[in-house]
C-alpha cells in the first residue's frame, strides 16, 4: 500500500506511546545521575532515546530558571537590606 507524505505524517502523528511512563522516570534518573548515557537508557528502559533528551533538556531549562530567580531574588535583598 502507497501512502503520500501527508498520509505518512498522519500515522506517526496518531501513534500512541507504547511504554510505561514509570521506566520513562527511571530512565530519565539514570541519565541525570550518571549511571547511563540517553542511548544506553533508552535500551534498557525500552524508552524512546529522543523522549528522554526532550526531558532532560525541559529539567536543564527548568533548574537554569529556578537558579536565577534564586540569585536575582538574593540580590533584591542584598541591596534593600
Amino acid at each position: 500500500m502507497y501512502l503520500s507524505e501527508s498520509s505518512r505524517w498522519e500515522v506517526q502523528a496518531r501513534r500512541q506511546r507504547n511504554y510505561d511512563p514509570l521506566y520513562m522516570d527511571l530512565a530519565v534518573e539514570s541519565v541525570v545521575t550518571g549511571k547511563m548515557n540517553p542511548t544506553q537508557a533508552a535500551r534498557e528502559f525500552r524508552v524512546p532515546r529522543q523522549t528522554i533528551v526532550n526531558r532532560l533538556n525541559r529539567l536543564k531549562i527548568r533548574s537554569q530558571m529556578c537558579i536565577k530567580r534564586l540569585f536575582n531574588d538574593n540580590n533584591t535583598q542584598d541591596n534593600t537590606g
